[in-house]
């Protein structure tokens, strides 16, 4: 106890040395006060005080309070105080950047006096500036775009205009010339930066219309990065090369390159387009077999590709065929049905020597100039079948053949011939 009226009285005693400086010096009483505490402080003397609630209303501040009192003058309470307006007390905070609203520089337009934040601007109050807040902009946050600097954020934001003055170029300066500018709103908008709104419509002004199979083709088959990697910003969306070749691999290892590389009507290289179309794959109108060196006539025209052109390994898809490599003869695609009967010297059959490409039958063979048994008379209606009908086998096969038969009549008609009847 003693200990404690001991410290009193000695902090009494420094309060009261206070006092007298402070009005020796001219300094208010509290900044001596502070003084004083920091000095003890840094002068380590070591006061065992515990304050409580009830210490310091009734011993530290009566002192205070009547010091404050004392130095008052009394005609400052007959001055009359500004208070209509926020800043007749309160710094403007943002610098003056609303000076220029209708209603001046008002805090309660953005606060109350329940606190400074949450600030009362909302996205409707924003429609009232140059820049409402329209779809996914009014989703942002506001220190989103006014990025916090305490009291020297910028509210007034000057350039606004363009995506770009606030949005990075996320196309890495693809879209800076005509005809877009680098205007983000030709292909998004505020709803979402996907899907993109370039439409079928916009592509088509490009220099690669979309046609056919391109058309159900999603944006990012075409437009990709080459390397997984890479920043988005590298996504390609101009291409140099527009040709087929540049994003489809040549499954026919360029067997057809003279027909692509052959500049047409419009002055470019038709590429695939020489034989096929962006509407189906296999849809080959463009190709004409005329101008091969083997056109195609008669039946030849309903023949399958496959079964001419066979791919290795007995594939059923035509992709690894080689196209210069089909047959042109009949026998080297026909099997001979006729035992090797007519072959010549080399053991090949000429089929063309009786056959067209129109019709198996009937036969062209000329009796008259090639049999040893010219056609005449009623000999002339009489069907093949009616003299040729020796079968031999051969590898297996039957086999009609047509040589050698009887030129004698009896061989045929038998030893008594009976006379035409007359009609």
């Amino acid at each position: 106890m003693t200990s404690d009226l001991a410290q009193l009285g000695f902090l009494l005693f420094i309060s009261a040395l206070v006092a007298m400086l402070t009005r020796r010096l001219h300094l208010p009483y509290t900044v001596g006060l502070v003084l004083a505490g920091m000095a003890l402080y840094f002068s380590h003397v070591y006061i065992k005080w515990h304050l409580t609630k009830d210490l310091i209303f009734s011993v530290f501040l009566p002192p205070l309070v009547f010091e404050a009192a004392l130095f008052i003058h009394w005609r400052d309470f007959k001055k009359e105080l500004p208070f209509a307006k926020c800043i007749d007390c309160h710094k403007d905070d943002h610098n003056g950047q609303f000076a220029k609203r209708p209603e001046g520089i008002e805090c309660s337009t953005c606060h109350n006096v329940q606190g400074w934040k949450p600030s009362l601007f909302d996205v409707k109050a924003h429609a009232k500036t140059d820049y409402p807040l329209i779809d996914g902009h009014a989703k942002v946050q506001c220190s989103g775009c006014h990025i916090s600097k305490g009291k020297a954020t910028i509210f007034k934001i000057v350039k606004f205009k363009s995506c770009t003055d606030c949005h990075k170029d996320e196309h890495n300066n693809q879209f800076a010339g005509e005809p877009y500018q680098n205007r983000c709103d030709q292909c998004h908008n505020l709803k979402g930066y996907r899907p993109s709104t370039f439409t079928l419509a916009q592509h088509k002004k490009t220099k690669f219309e979309l046609t056919g199979g391109h058309i159900a083709t999603a944006c990012g088959e075409c437009h990709k990065l080459a390397d997984k990697d890479q920043p988005k910003s590298q996504i390609p969306y101009h291409f140099k090369d527009l040709s087929c070749t540049a994003c489809h691999q040549d499954p026919h290892k360029g067997q057809f390159q003279e027909r692509q590389v052959k500049v047409g009507a419009n002055g470019k290289p038709p590429g695939c387009e020489a034989c096929h179309t962006t509407k189906s794959w296999r849809e080959l109108d463009r190709f004409n077999h005329d101008e091969t060196t083997f056109p195609l006539q008669g039946s030849h025209r309903a023949v399958a590709c496959i079964d001419c052109h066979k791919p290795p390994n007995l594939e059923t898809k035509l992709v690894n065929a080689d196209f210069k490599q089909a047959p042109t003869k009949c026998e080297e695609c026909h099997e001979d049905v006729h035992g090797k009967q007519f072959a010549k010297a080399d053991q090949i059959t000429p089929c063309a020597d009786c056959h067209n490409a129109s019709k198996w039958k009937p036969s062209l063979f000329d009796h008259d100039k090639r049999a040893a048994f010219p056609l005449e008379g009623e000999h002339r209606n009489v069907a093949c079948s009616g003299c040729h009908k020796q079968l031999r086998p051969v590898d297996g096969k039957q086999v009609l053949f047509y040589k050698p038969e009887p030129k004698e009549c009896a061989a045929c008609h038998g030893p008594e011939i009976k006379p035409l009847k007359k009609s």
